[in-house]
């Protein structure tokens, strides 16, 4: 229904266009198309973790039940260092938030393996596939540093 309320927006003058999405939050546009979405994802991102409520991994989980391929692919491209214990600035003594994550009565070696295990159980195989690719990306680049060592 969105979408469709979108396209008939974007058939009429542009001035009443502007004037119409003046009007609409950034929350419903980033939901109307990718090109909004990637308009108006780091300031959803920053009102959802100031929001006690709704918990930052509450909404990557809700993104994978959906297996929103789309949307996760952004949220990996930002995350993918942290969740696999990488420090960003390689700086050893820096602690990770996500060096170990407990979800229900499991524990995890990380982020990474939680999601796995997570999109497995909920038969996001989009949203699987894609951290398996990028796992196996990033083993790949490892063999490769530790042979030219």
């Amino acid at each position: 229904m969105c979408n469709n309320i979108m396209e008939r927006i974007k058939n009429i003058p542009i001035e009443i266009e502007r004037e119409i999405y003046s009007y609409i939050s950034n929350d419903i546009m980033m939901c109307s198309s990718k090109h909004f979405y990637l308009k108006y994802h780091s300031s959803v991102v920053k009102k959802i973790l100031k929001n006690k409520r709704i918990e930052y991994d509450t909404y990557i989980r809700n993104i994978v039940r959906n297996d929103y391929y789309f949307i996760f692919e952004n949220v990996v491209k930002e995350n993918f260092n942290k969740w696999t214990n990488n420090n960003t600035n390689n700086n050893p003594n820096k602690n990770n938030i996500f060096k170990k994550y407990i979800y229900k009565t499991n524990i995890y070696k990380n982020y990474t393996d939680f999601l796995l295990d997570f999109c497995t159980e909920n038969e996001s195989t989009k949203c699987r596939n894609l951290i398996a690719i990028r796992l196996k990306s990033k083993e790949e680049k490892i063999r490769k540093r530790e042979k030219q060592n």
